[in-house]
């Protein structure tokens, strides 16, 4: 009788390891997603980029950067801090106008390539952009996303 109890537990416990492993995976796929509500370290001069203009009318960000040290994404629904590590600027472009900038932190990397969108209208030290976001954790997964979005102070 004990070694039919010690073969049902031993059973139970491997389908419940196996189940938990399922699980594991899941929790592991990275994806940006979008926020509303903006941490108050950016303040001031800032980018704010949405997946499209609909959702940037929305207040429905992929990221926020206070342009000169940090930035804010949200994946899989928790907002992550990262702090600037390399800005590119290209030739013939002032500061942030064409530029690509990396942001890190100890489990993730986001890469975002800014290109000014002269087909709309700027204002008075705001200009709007387009580019892409391009997120790494630690683990080589990864997502990439088109943004558009505005940048002023």
């Amino acid at each position: 009788m004990n070694k039919l109890k010690t073969i049902i537990f031993t059973i139970i416990f491997l389908a419940f390891v196996s189940c938990k492993e399922d699980n594991k995976t899941v929790q592991e796929k990275l994806t940006i997603t979008d926020f509303k509500e903006v941490p108050n370290e950016i303040d001031g001069c800032s980018c704010f980029f949405s997946e499209t203009e609909k959702k940037y009318n929305s207040n429905e960000y992929l990221i926020a950067t206070n342009l000169d040290s940090i930035a804010f994404v949200s994946l899989n629904n928790k907002i992550i801090k990262l702090k600037l590590v390399e800005k590119k600027i290209e030739p013939n472009s002032i500061d942030n106008e064409n530029y690509t900038a990396i942001f890190a932190n100890k489990k993730y990397k986001a890469t975002i390539e800014v290109k000014e969108d002269r087909t709309k209208k700027n204002a008075d030290e705001v200009w709007w952009n387009i580019g892409t976001i391009k997120v790494e954790d630690k683990n080589g997964n990864q997502q990439t996303k088109k943004f558009i979005g505005e940048c002023g102070c």
